[in-house]
């Protein structure tokens, strides 16, 4: 089986923290021979095209929402399996993250949960948190679909 991934979040060449964590790890999938393609969008990069670096295609946020507006649109035109993101995921306003396989990596940092963090997370097809109490605190909030897999590091 190959994946179509789109990766929503920070750009592989940000120096913040889930830029650097992005880069790591799609970097690694790219290695992979179960990944068919990566395609990203970039948050905070508003455009009208798709333009490719590195072999890797970027489609642009289309107006002020971090990419909420255009997920969809994007999703099917890459024809991507599922998107990863790695992002604040409190600040999404619509349901548009439960029409396709939506798969968040999620910090949840302090309690109680916000109650937008956990009614979006809610929406995902899984949810990949890297602390154990991050995905017990989510699942005692109904996000029943949290799992916990730890942040691998590149010790080089």
């Amino acid at each position: 089986m190959s994946l179509r991934i789109l990766w929503h979040g920070a750009a592989p060449w940000m120096s913040t923290g889930y830029g650097r964590l992005a880069n790591d790890i799609v970097s690694r999938l790219r290695e992979r021979n179960a990944i068919e393609d990566i395609a990203w969008l970039p948050a905070g990069f508003p455009g009208h095209a798709a333009w490719e670096h590195d072999g890797i295609t970027y489609y642009p946020i289309v107006g002020n929402d971090m990419g909420e507006g255009v997920i969809e649109r994007w999703v099917k035109d890459f024809k991507a399996d599922i998107v990863v993101s790695v992002t604040d995921h409190w600040i999404w306003h619509t349901e548009v993250w439960k029409r396709f396989r939506w798969v968040p990596i999620a910090f949840p940092d302090h309690k109680p949960l916000g109650a937008s963090l956990v009614r979006n997370l809610k929406m995902a097809f899984k949810v990949i948190v890297p602390t154990e109490w991050g995905t017990e605190s989510l699942k005692a909030a109904g996000v029943k679909q949290a799992q916990y897999i730890p942040l691998g590091v590149d010790t080089k």
